[in-house]
């Protein structure tokens, strides 16, 4: 993995710009693994893919993650700040597409963990209906896709026939497997000392710097074009501390 340059955060920013979160979510990491396909991307677990994008995260922009919420008890805002390390599990899964067991209660089957594919999907359905899907359906619907050859007491069953517990035990042991699937914090409110727990998702955090950087990025090629007649591809080519003094200089000779 590379952290993001100049380039590769208004490539990334621009082709993004339109993209659903699933496909967003491949395009930063295709910017960053370069040596991997498309498709190998995709195949990765969404825990897999979440690890990627934090330790992306974590060297291109900040090694903590500072966000805010609102209380559910007293609507306090809150703001809370997580080193990238505490999110990231030292024994990651790194096996792509791989298979499981599970055996309980009399109910065989493997199963893999869901993907970008699984996601889409998901969001092809909900595109379709013309309605967000909830989470109840999105979880049958991972289920239908990551199952496969479910039986009972040695005969074949069709993945909807599973018992709501078992559902719930093979999701549970998925969880277990790809913890980074579903990264939850935990923050306490000092006004009212409420604990809650909110729910992470890193692309919207990623998103969210790459397109200020993105913006950034082109303020200071705006400035700097405008006053030395340079390329963009000039100006970028620059390090980030070399364009700053240039910055710097003009806003100096302007003051003067």
């Amino acid at each position: 993995m590379q952290p993001l340059s100049n380039h590769l955060i208004l490539q990334v920013w621009e082709a993004g710009q339109r993209q659903h979160p699933v496909d967003r979510a491949l395009t930063i990491l295709a910017a960053t693994y370069s040596d991997m396909p498309w498709e190998m991307l995709a195949r990765l677990s969404v825990g897999q893919r979440d690890d990627r994008l934090l330790g992306l995260y974590e060297q291109t922009f900040d090694s903590r993650l500072v966000g805010t919420a609102d209380c559910s008890q007293c609507d306090e805002s809150l703001e809370f700040a997580m080193p990238i390390a505490a999110m990231r599990p030292a024994n990651r899964e790194e096996r792509i597409g791989y298979e499981y067991l599970f055996e309980q209660d009399g109910y065989h089957l493997r199963f893999r963990l869901p993907n970008s594919f699984d996601l889409a999907a998901i969001a092809k359905q909900a595109q379709e209906t013309g309605a967000a899907m909830d989470s109840t359906a999105a979880s049958r619907l991972l289920l239908q896709r990551c199952v496969l050859e479910p039986a009972y007491q040695g005969q074949t069953i069709e993945v909807s026939a599973l018992p709501a517990a078992i559902s719930a035990a093979i999701a549970a042991q998925m969880n277990q497997i790809d913890p980074q699937a579903d990264i939850t914090l935990t923050i306490n409110c000092p006004a009212c000392e409420h604990s809650m727990t909110v729910v992470l998702d890193i692309l919207a955090f990623l998103w969210a710097k790459i397109s200020a950087q993105a913006r950034r990025i082109l303020r200071d090629v705006h400035i700097l074009a405008g006053a030395y007649g340079w390329h963009e591809t000039d100006i970028l080519a620059m390090s980030t501390v070399r364009r700053q003094v240039y910055l710097d200089m003009l806003r100096q000779r302007a003051g003067s």
